[in-house]
């Protein structure tokens, strides 16, 4: 079992969003329920791992936006582009969703720790964008 504990702020953030995934591939049957035909375009089609890395993302991005929006949604409604060979990653909104339009980005962080994948997002309390 893990535990983690963030700290922040009340002036520097709006809302925070933490996921911790085993660091393995996704199952294959998974794919299509997980990631959009854009993201499978970007990562290729057999690259399991990093589509484990996407899953970690929207799940990270879904935790930040929900104290704010208190809005549930698919996976499809989350883009998600890795950069920094895997290590950093934006979540673009596919459609529109309260406080933030189709096109809005939520920068993130992924780790790999003892075997499993960390991810962060932190909401920024100006523009209600990632930072």
């Amino acid at each position: 079992a893990w535990c983690v504990a963030v700290l922040a702020r009340d002036g520097d953030v709006a809302a925070l969003g933490i996921d911790i995934e085993e660091d393995s591939p996704l199952p294959s049957d998974l794919l299509h329920e997980i990631c959009t035909p854009a993201e499978i375009a970007r990562i290729g089609r057999a690259d399991m791992a990093a589509a484990k890395r996407i899953f970690c993302a929207k799940e990270a991005a879904f935790k930040a936006q929900y104290p704010l929006t208190k809005t549930l949604f698919g996976f499809d409604r989350l883009d998600v582009t890795l950069r920094a060979n895997g290590s950093a990653f934006d979540a673009e909104f596919t459609q529109d969703t309260e406080r933030f339009r189709r096109g809005d980005k939520l920068p993130g962080r992924i780790v790999s720790v003892a075997d499993h994948l960390v991810s962060a997002v932190a909401i920024g309390q100006i523009d209600r964008k990632g930072a």
